[in-house]
């Protein structure tokens, strides 16, 4: 017997949801793209350029002037892409609620906002680019339809939480791999060319922004990983008396997956993308392992 997740979760109003916070991500990442190129990159290579300037004190001003705008650049940047996303949060959140049958609690959600302009404007501007909403259908495997709800919405939650968590490790190993793949670059540059441990650090000092940002957003995917760890960890708990599971576990773990959307760092869409098939085939064959201890 359906528990209505495959019908609500492909109704017109959900894919309106679930395109608009599929676009606001995406929206985001790409403005953090510019973050990356504008404050990072381009203070980077400014700093190279600056190598041959002559006169010290020009210089030393230019890059002095560079190093506040990158500060101010940067702060305005991180202030404008964590109010948007805990908006598509937010936009995410409503969704998995309507589909979940789940109602609004003010203290495990906090208050209720209008963000329905948001929400239409990101819609249709999803639209223009993919004409339809098919890519977005059957969100969750379709096998949890046929248990009983709260059961359904638990192995939803728990889904979500494992393809979360395994595009935050993929994403942690690419930066740790920039990290040494530039400093052993670096390093192997200036032993070809018998370069000083004093041009050494030169170099390595105009690349300090490019280390700081990306050993930034590693630590912040460490404490996500962290954070999903803990949901991870209070699932399994769950999991030893799903039969048993009650309202409140399922209030508890979809708050703690709000929080972290709000708070995550973005994963860039050519990662998803990379690894959507894959990560979609291995959730289907265990929702159907899930499905069929059920059946039994």
């Amino acid at each position: 017997m359906s528990n209505g997740i495959a019908l609500r979760q492909n109704s017109e109003n959900s894919l309106k949801y679930l395109s608009a916070q599929r676009q606001m991500y995406s929206d985001l990442k790409f403005i953090s793209g510019l973050q990356f190129l504008f404050c990072i990159l381009a203070s980077s290579i400014l700093s190279i350029l600056l190598l041959f300037i002559s006169d010290y004190i020009i210089g030393t001003i230019i890059n002095f002037i560079i190093a506040i705008v990158v500060v101010i650049l940067n702060k305005l940047f991180d202030k404008f892409i964590e109010k948007q996303r805990e908006i598509a949060a937010y936009i995410q959140q409503i969704f998995d609620l309507d589909v979940f049958k789940m109602k609004w609690i003010k203290e495990d959600f906090g208050k209720i906002k209008d963000i329905s302009y948001n929400i239409s404007v990101k819609s249709n501007k999803y639209l223009k680019k993919h004409e339809n909403f098919n890519d977005l259908k059957n969100w969750y495997s379709i096998q949890y339809d046929e248990l009983p709800l709260d059961i359904g919405v638990y192995y939803c939650q728990k889904e979500n939480v494992r393809w979360d968590s395994k595009l935050r490790q993929i994403l942690r190993v690419i930066y740790l791999i920039l990290i040494v793949s530039i400093s052993l670059i670096i390093v192997i540059y200036c032993i070809a060319k018998s370069k000083l441990v004093i041009d050494l650090m030169s170099i390595m000092i105009v690349f300090t922004p490019l280390f700081q940002y990306w050993l930034s957003k590693r630590n912040q995917l460490l404490e996500d990983i962290k954070k999903i760890k803990s949901i991870i960890d209070w699932q399994l708990l769950t999991e030893n008396n799903i039969d048993k599971i009650e309202k409140v576990g399922i209030y508890s773990l979809q708050s703690l997956i709000f929080e972290h959307r709000k708070n995550c760092v973005l994963i860039y869409d050519f990662i998803y993308n990379i690894f959507k098939g894959k990560y979609q085939n291995e959730a289907s064959i265990h929702a159907s392992y899930v499905k069929s201890k059920y059946d039994k």
